[in-house]
């Protein structure tokens, strides 16, 4: 072991001088610290009462202690309408899932094909909503599945009400019927993630859009006679619209919470 150099002592015995001069300042020093009172004797640097009003108004203030929300947070700030995407993606996707959904499950005149048809074009429709804004469905396996299950079971229990019917009233009818079934099923997936506004606004809202897309399909001329599984694009464009701009209104809702 190197025995202590001399520079080694001059170290220690001057820490040692540093500690006899400096120990004996600690107890006034802790006491100054210990002072209750601001400006109280013993305090190192008094603080008049004037500066110390501005303090005490602020955390006597009612808004005190609330998380502050910027201006543009407050104000609609947000658009009113969720993107391209929605709108090309679910305006797309109602002709495509229907045709798939009608070329597999063929017309639907009975059950079998209304349930199998109506599966198939509710998994395309509940896929597109998804990748559309996936930040509001959750996971994609729960909302797809809910999808196909509920628009197979609406399709068959509407198409069945109707007795297979293509008038204007009886399309209609089954829309509202298909749309609710859809609408219960995917709002049991919003109200499993906390989002119970939202699911229940968008279980009200199905019955009505299927409905309408039904009925603005019928008028616009398609054969309609053909039994599909649901409607085309005439109706499609209503329904993105209407159905983008609910989801646009709880999305910004959903960011102010985030």
């Amino acid at each position: 072991m190197r025995a202590p150099s001399t520079g080694d002592r001059a170290g220690v015995w001057a820490g040692v001088r540093w500690s006899k001069t400096s120990l004996p300042l600690l107890p006034p020093l802790a006491r100054s610290f210990n002072a209750c009172d601001i400006g109280a004797p013993g305090w190192p640097i008094p603080i008049e009462k004037e500066a110390a009003m501005p303090l005490a108004h602020s955390l006597d203030s009612p808004t005190a202690g609330r998380p502050q929300v910027s201006a543009p947070d407050r104000e609609d700030g947000h658009p009113l309408f969720p993107g391209w995407r929605w709108a090309i993606v679910v305006a797309l996707a109602f002709p495509l899932a229907g045709l798939i959904g009608w070329a597999i499950g063929g017309h639907v005149d009975a059950v079998g094909p209304a349930l199998l048809g109506g599966a198939l074009t509710g998994a395309g429709l509940g896929a597109a909503q998804w990748f559309a804004a996936k930040e509001m469905f959750g996971r994609w396996p729960a909302w797809v599945g809910a999808s196909a299950a509920g628009y197979c079971v609406g399709l068959a229990a509407g198409a069945a009400l109707v007795g297979y019917e293509t008038s204007l009233g009886a399309l209609a009818a089954m829309g509202a019927v298909s749309g609710a079934a859809l609408g219960a099923a995917q709002g049991l997936v919003l109200a499993a993630q906390a989002r119970k506004r939202f699911a229940a606004a968008w279980a009200v809202a199905m019955p009505v859009l299927f409905a309408v897309g039904w009925s603005v399909t019928t008028l616009s001329g398609i054969d309609v006679d053909k039994q599909f599984t649901v409607f085309g694009a005439a109706g499609a464009l209503v329904f993105m619209l209407l159905s983008g701009l609910l989801v646009a209104r709880f999305m910004r809702s959903w960011e102010r919470v985030s």
